[in-house]
């Protein structure tokens, strides 16, 4: 390995709790060290405690690099998240965390601890997911949504999720997944979105019209209908 950054994670705290200052001193320099591209990091008797740390902070940092590489390929990478945890863990993102790109950061978040084995800091199965996905640490490259298009949203989406189920028993998830963004200069709001998605809206727009015009104030709504590569809906 030959970086000049990494991540440092918060679940090593607790694995270095036992250490003094002068040895977690010690360790951090051996994984910058290490981390520039020295494999040969030499510890004293003394030292074993920090050695230990060391090993296992390297093992997580070539788990992530692993991770990394995995999802950079992930347009030829076949990432199965099963339906059952998709739809809510994407909720979760989508309208707890208003993450606008929620499921390119759901396929982040799920390669990572599969790359672990769905194991924490300590090595513990991972139990929860959901509550694990609403302290991860967000990309910048994912955007965020307002507050007001979120719960406005969100009340399109209960609404569309018990009118599809009435009728044909589908899921709403689409309007997460075929949502791309949106701008809103004032004049137009502009939400990109996939064909079925703008075909939904549009044939439903005396259902969700008042949480529409509440969502987008003043503004006229307008769509740029596209299909994403990857993306469904």
């Amino acid at each position: 390995m030959d970086k000049s950054t990494f991540v440092f994670q918060t679940s090593w705290l607790d694995g270095l709790s036992h250490l003094g200052n002068r040895q977690i001193g010690r360790l951090v320099r051996a994984v910058c060290r290490y981390v520039e591209g020295n494999k040969d990091e030499r510890f004293e008797e003394a030292d074993m405690a920090v050695e230990r740390a060391f090993r296992f902070i390297v093992k997580d940092i070539e788990d992530s690099l692993r991770c990394s590489d995995i999802f950079e390929s992930s347009l030829s990478y076949d990432i199965r998240i099963p339906d059952s945890e998709r739809a809510r863990l994407l909720e979760i993102l989508f309208f707890d965390r208003r993450v606008k790109n929620a499921v390119v950061e759901l396929e982040r978040f799920w390669c990572y601890y599969e790359a672990r084995g769905w194991r924490d800091g300590k090595g513990s199965p991972i139990l929860n997911k959901a509550a694990l996905l609403r302290n991860w640490i967000v990309g910048d490259d994912c955007g965020r949504l307002s507050k007001r298009f979120t719960i406005c949203y969100k009340k399109i989406y209960d609404e569309a999720k018990v009118m599809l189920q009435y009728r044909d028993g589908a899921d709403a998830l689409f309007l997460i997944t075929g949502f791309y963004g949106y701008h809103n200069d004032g004049c137009d709001f502009e939400m990109s979105v996939s064909p079925s998605l703008h075909n939904f809206i549009e044939n439903n727009i005396s259902v969700f019209g008042q949480t529409i015009r509440t969502m987008i104030g003043a503004a006229k709504l307008t769509y740029k209908v596209e299909r994403i590569k990857g993306a469904k809906g």
